[in-house]
This record gives C-alpha cells, structure tokens and sequence, in this order.
C-alpha cells in the first residue's frame, strides 16, 4: 500500500468508503465544489453527486459542513 493511499483513507477507516469516496471526502472537507472534484478526477458530475450520496449515507451526515465536522472531530482524537 502506497504511503499516500494510508494517509487519504485514515480518517474515514470506521465508515468503510470505498478509496474513491475517501478520496471525494477528502477533497470536500478542503472545500471544492462538485465540479471542481469531477473536473479533477475526470469523472461526470452526477458520478460525484451519487459519491456523495454515499458518502454522507456512510457518515451518517447530510451536508458538506457535517462531514467537515465529522473529520476535525476525528483528526482532533
């Protein structure tokens, strides 16, 4: 495993994303838009939109500023 592979998956271990969606949380709690994220990953906008679905489904949170609030509290542990 890749040292930076270890590093992007870390704060979100316990919810069980998958790397993709570790990596579109990660870029959310940095605060880019979905465009930005879709643009940078080359993937459609409505794959980063349903991401994120899952993403928020597997926090347990509804919106960008609770999953930031979710990784502080981890990074802050």
């Amino acid at each position: 495993m890749d040292t930076n592979d270890h590093v992007i998956q870390s704060p979100w271990k316990e919810y069980e994303l998958t790397p993709r969606e570790s990596e579109i949380a990660n870029l959310l709690c940095q605060g880019m838009t979905v465009h930005n994220i879709s643009s940078a990953l080359y993937i459609a906008v409505t794959t980063t939109y349903k991401h994120i679905a899952h993403i928020y489904e597997k926090v347990g949170v509804s919106s960008q500023q609770e999953l930031l609030v979710k990784m502080l509290n981890k990074k802050a542990m």
